[in-house]
């Protein structure tokens, strides 16, 4: 596709990681995508152009959501909460997705 003039971009809901390093091996070429549901768009190389980040309140909203590791303070309804982050600024693969546990223990995700 490229090579015949065709722009060829991507937009996901995922967050980059080493598979998007295969896709550009694949698809050279490639444009700017969209990762994250929109949240954060990246140029051909990888680097960001684009970033939203939640605002103070609401992750303020969702940490005393989340005190405890359960749903509105109800001990019957543990959480599982995972939240995409900037984890080592300016390495590759440098966002990463991260388990909330406030209480430090395993949940059905940790293991993913």
């Amino acid at each position: 596709c490229v090579e015949s003039g065709v722009h060829v971009s991507l937009a996901t809901g995922r967050i980059p990681g080493p598979w998007f390093d295969a896709l550009k091996e694949q698809v050279p070429g490639i444009g700017a995508c969209v990762f994250g549901n929109g949240a954060l768009v990246v140029d051909g190389s990888g680097s960001p152009i684009w970033e939203s980040q939640l605002p103070d309140e609401i992750v303020a909203a969702v940490r005393e959501y989340t005190l405890g590791g359960c749903a509105g303070g109800d001990s019957a309804a543990r959480l599982c909460v995972l939240a995409a982050t900037r984890w080592e600024p300016g390495a590759p693969h440098a966002i990463r997705y991260v388990e909330l546990s406030p209480d430090g223990s395993p949940s059905a995700i940790t293991s993913l």
